[in-house]
């Protein structure tokens, strides 16, 4: 099945993609009849908008990145669960790395989030040393740690009080 996009409202609609995306947004400026008519083929063509290409133009891709150890340890169920609950009552979607406690695979988790650009991370790190945040700083990535802290790399941290 063919993703419609707003190239194809535009073409059936017969005005600009510019129209059709400030017509999709709600915008003032738009003919009330020729918004009509573009909600009426989005809907005919069942138009879904592509967060990715939201996210281009705002620099805001509507998900967070969760980095933990053993998704098998009940603990981060618990976490996640809570984590996705929040996230999602805020809009925001999660995405989910399981490194299975190997270092190599939570720097390449932090290098696919920098890469997928997501708004942050959420991090209960296996490192030993802070380099991967060292990355993400780089970048202005926002990340929090969980359940560990590096004091010769300040960073913001939720810890449990054992």
């Amino acid at each position: 099945m063919k993703t419609v996009t707003i190239h194809d409202i535009a073409n059936r609609a017969g005005v600009s993609i510019n129209t059709v995306s400030r017509a999709l947004n709600g915008k003032p400026d738009v003919n009330l009849e020729t918004k009509r008519r573009i909600l009426e083929i989005a809907k005919e063509l069942r138009y879904v908008p592509n967060r990715y290409a939201q996210g281009l133009r705002s620099r805001f891709s509507g998900s967070i990145g969760v980095i933990v150890s053993d998704i098998a340890n009940p603990f981060f169920g618990a976490l996640i669960k809570g984590i996705e609950t929040v996230s999602s009552a805020r809009g925001y979607r999660i995405v989910l790395y399981n490194t299975d406690e190997d270092i190599r695979r939570e720097t390449e988790a932090v290098e696919t989030a920098i890469r997928e650009q997501l708004d942050g991370l959420l991090i209960a790190s296996v490192q030993t040393d802070a380099a991967p945040f060292a990355m993400l700083e780089d970048v202005g990535m926002p990340f929090v740690l969980m359940g560990r802290h590096f004091a010769a790399h300040p960073a913001d941290c939720v810890k449990s009080d054992d």
